[in-house]
């Protein structure tokens, strides 16, 4: 027991002396006032120090609670440890050989964490812990983790950065742990390696090509933006509402290098992020992914690329938003090990073709492949950006479906986007559907959707001869059901590119090793059909297709509703014996059309005003006279969407009464048009175009008024209108291309009005009269192109009945006010009516 007693007491003793020492060597170190810190090698402690235009070296020693300022630099290296520091603004801490900081707060200023040789064992690293990095009055706070640099436990807080990448050593920095919040982001570039991340609020992730990232959870409205040529290792779950982005291509950008001085050492190179250079590589590596957020697909608009994203793993029910855009000849792809759950993908509607002219110019069956699951577990279904299921997809002209196939004897499916057939060829569809063990009423339902779009392309039905049928309407709201979804069972491909192949099933999944394969593997390749095809009009248009076609006819509806408008008013001037006259009316008209891709209603709006005199020849007078008018024209569109037509127009005409009873009547008019289409796509994006067209147009009616009663007059006649509207090539706002040709329009009626006049004691007087004709469009060959490639017959040749009933009221001499309905039925035109209402004063 006495050994024991002095022993501690020895050691009590030893304590004390120690912790005196430590208390001197405190004192001395704040006697300097500062001075001790500039250009010297502390090798043992210091305490709570602000630096000022200095640099300080932390060799082998301690520095607690040191405050890093503008201009400043802290080095901590050859076992040297930092603790609790806090690098401001414009000043930076560097560790490096073997520096250690721990529980740092970065605030505007920046962490180096790198090691100066190609040591790549683990106790060479220099490490920081616990590190905190944000922002400052706006300035961004930085931590950089390279060549060998180790960051453990990072938050990365608002306006802070986390950087990890390689720059000149064998191995790059590691960041384990990290979590991300706020408006904070990590970028992780090649080299790089980024262990369980966390990304939660509005954090931002962005993982450059050659970056790794291992174990990634996304939270909240977290983004990760992932490059092609990445890798995401481990388990990758985005909760919804998050977002996993993968961008094929990458942004051009570089790595900068600055020099750091410090008097009696060599001078250390730092280098810092800016962007990094594309190498087109195009494939993503996922090792796990699962949750029910968002994955997008996309590339930058100066630099746009294609992607193959490879899933070893894949599960949940995750969003894939794929991008279909015309870059060359390919598009996304997504190719999955073994996969299960219920996920769902939506393809941006594009007016661009969304197929080769080489699968097109034949008019045959179309298809895009999209994703391969080896195992076939998984399921898809199309939607839009919001994540409401859909039928189909604007492609281009035409509208796709999702569907699968299945290889012979093995589970693998293929999902394709398909053109979709109309109800034209649905017996076809049906015997297809049951020599294939699906349920044939499906193809029974009522929905236009069902019909439409029910109908997986297959080479049995693109072999079989159509029947010759008239295509039916397919207007209103065919974006709106659900379609569901056909597979074709043990379908034999005539071409065995659309399929993988048998070494392809036993290859290890290597995305590395495959990347180029399966780029052109799976591509789709047009089959090998007869020449009995339906034709490419027979398929289901998209809306800017239909949109396009409409406002190529609207034109000639406008001109020839304001010649029909300005013939009203002509029954009076046999009344109106005076040199001059001045006369306005207003036009109002609502029609429908409903024939090919031309569905829609048209409301039409105008003022005309005009002046006319009076020539008294040998047998009878000629009027002549000149008017200008301006009308507004709106165009529903069937499947959403209303269009715009702007129309100024003048002219001239000559009427020519013959005191026997015969008339000739001539009308010469110009019309300039403002047209503004708009339309909504299948997933309800916006669609316009804005462009000009003229027309020129003449009427010429001749006829014979004979009396067969005291007040009544009959009065047949015949009339000729012919007017053509200049073409033009338009370019809509989702990359549709339309090129409308010159059209012409020649129409003729023949009809027998009747009038009655009831005269009263004073000066006024009226006459009421009733109009039937028939009425015939010739031209059935006008056309427009969409996108180069597909050629459509706008055909409004038609016949149709004229019903029409007005009143003429001579209030005086020199004043009289008119007004005329009239009523149009058609096959094409499936109801026009249209009033007038106009006033004339003779002086």
């Amino acid at each position: 027991m006495q050994h024991k007693y002095r022993l501690n007491v020895s050691i009590l003793l030893m304590s004390s002396l120690l912790i005196q020492n430590a208390n001197a060597r405190e004192d001395s170190f704040y006697r300097l006032n500062g001075q001790f810190l500039r250009n010297h090698l502390l090798k043992n402690f210091s305490y709570g120090e602000t630096l000022t235009n200095s640099t300080h070296t932390i060799s082998a020693g301690i520095s607690k609670n040191t405050k890093i300022e503008n201009g400043d630099i802290e080095i901590i290296q050859n076992s040297g440890t930092s603790n609790n520091a806090t690098v401001n603004i414009g000043g930076k801490q560097l560790v490096t050989n073997r520096g250690t900081a721990i529980q740092t707060k970065v605030k505007g200023g920046s962490q180096f964490v790198f090691n100066q040789d190609n040591s790549t064992g683990t106790s060479n690293n220099s490490r920081v812990y616990d590190a905190v990095v944000s922002g400052e009055n706006g300035i961004w706070g930085q931590q950089n983790v390279y060549d060998g640099g180790e960051a453990w436990n990072t938050q990365v807080m608002k306006d802070g950065e986390q950087n990890i990448y390689k720059v000149r050593t064998k191995k790059g920095g590691i960041a384990s742990d990290t979590a991300v919040s706020k408006n904070g982001r990590q970028r992780v570039l090649a080299g790089g390696e980024a262990q369980n991340v966390t990304l939660t609020d509005n954090a931002t992730q962005i993982v450059y090509q050659d970056g790794i990232v291992e174990n990634l959870t996304i939270k909240g409205s977290a983004n990760s933006w992932v490059y092609a040529g990445a890798t995401l290792k481990g388990k990758t779950i985005v909760n919804n509402p998050g977002h996993l982005h993968l961008y094929a291509g990458d942004p051009t950008s570089h790595i900068t290098e600055e020099n750091v001085t410090v008097n009696g050492q060599a001078n250390i190179s730092l280098f810092s992020i800016g962007a990094w250079s594309d190498k087109n590589n195009s494939w993503i590596s996922i090792e796990d992914l699962s949750g029910n957020g968002t994955v997008s697909i996309t590339s930058v608009k100066y630099n746009p690329h294609h992607l193959h994203l490879y899933v070893k793993s894949l599960s949940g029910g995750l969003h894939f938003q794929f991008n279909l855009s015309n870059i060359g000849s390919h598009n996304d792809y997504l190719f999955i090990k073994n996969g299960k759950g219920d996920h769902r993908i939506s393809v941006l509607d594009s007016g661009v073709e969304i197929t080769s002219s080489f699968l097109q110019k034949n008019n045959r069956v179309t298809e895009r492949n999209l994703i391969t699951d080896e195992s076939g577990g998984a399921s898809f279904t199309l939607v839009n950006r919001s994540g409401q299921s859909i039928g189909a997809i604007d492609g281009g002209t035409y509208m796709y479906g999702l569907y699968f196939r299945k290889k012979n004897g093995k589970n693998e499916k293929i999902w394709y986007l398909g053109a979709n057939i109309p109800k034209t060829h649905r017996s076809r569809s049906r015997r297809y559907a049951s020599q294939h063990d699906f349920d044939a009423s499906v193809l029974d339902l009522e929905s236009p959707q069902s019909d439409d779009l029910l109908t997986a392309p297959s080479l049995e039905d693109q072999i079989s001869e159509p029947k010759p049928r008239r295509r039916p309407p397919r207007h209103v709201r065919q974006h709106e059901a659900d379609t569901p979804l056909l597979s074709s069972e043990n379908q034999q491909v005539s071409n065995p590119s659309t399929a993988s192949s048998a070494e392809d099933q036993n290859t290890q999944f290597n995305p590395r090793k495959r990347s180029r394969r399966h780029l052109s593997q799976y591509q789709p390749k047009s089959s090998k059909l007869d020449s009995e095809e339906p034709q490419a009009s027979d398929f289901l248009t998209t809306p800017s297709t239909d949109a396009v076609l409409s406002l190529a006819v609207a034109p000639e509806l406008v001109f020839n509703n304001e010649l029909q408008s300005l013939r009203a008013g002509r029954g009076i001037l046999e009344k109106n014996k005076e040199n001059a006259a001045f006369w306005t009316y207003t036009i109002k008209n609502k029609e429908q059309i409903a024939t090919g891709h031309t569905h829609f209603k048209l409301d039409q709006t105008g003022i005309m005003l005009g002046t006319d005199w009076v020539a008294q020849l040998l047998y009878g007078n000629l009027y002549i006279g000149g008017f200008g008018s301006y009308d507004q024209a709106r165009i529903n569109h069937a499947r959403r969407g209303v269009s715009g037509i702007n129309t100024y127009s003048f002219g001239t005409y000559a009427t020519y009464l013959n005191e026997y009873g015969w008339y000739l009547d001539s009308i010469l008019k110009y019309n300039r048009y403002q047209n503004h289409l708009k339309a909504v796509s299948t997933s309800g994006l916006a669609i316009q175009g804005d462009y000009n067209q003229w027309a020129i147009g003449t009427s010429l009616e001749g006829g014979y008024r004979f009396q067969t009663g005291q007040s009544t007059w009959v009065r047949p006649y015949s009339q000729f209108t012919w007017l053509q509207v200049t073409g033009k090539e338009i370019q809509l706002s989702n990359g549709m291309i339309g090129d409308i040709s010159s059209s012409t329009s020649l129409r003729s009626e023949i009809g027998l009005s009747i009038r009655r006049a009831f005269n009263f004691n004073t000066n006024a007087s009226l006459i009421g009269y009733v109009t039937a004709a028939w009425l015939r469009e010739y031209i059935d060959s006008n056309h427009t192109m969409i996108n180069k490639r597909h050629k459509f017959i706008t055909d409004l040749s038609d016949n149709a009945g004229k019903l029409a009933i007005g009143l003429n009221s001579f209030v005086s001499k020199n004043l009289t006010f008119y007004t005329e309905a009239q009523y149009l039925k058609g096959y094409k035109m499936t109801q026009s009516l249209q009033g007038i209402l106009g006033i004339r004063y003779s002086f």
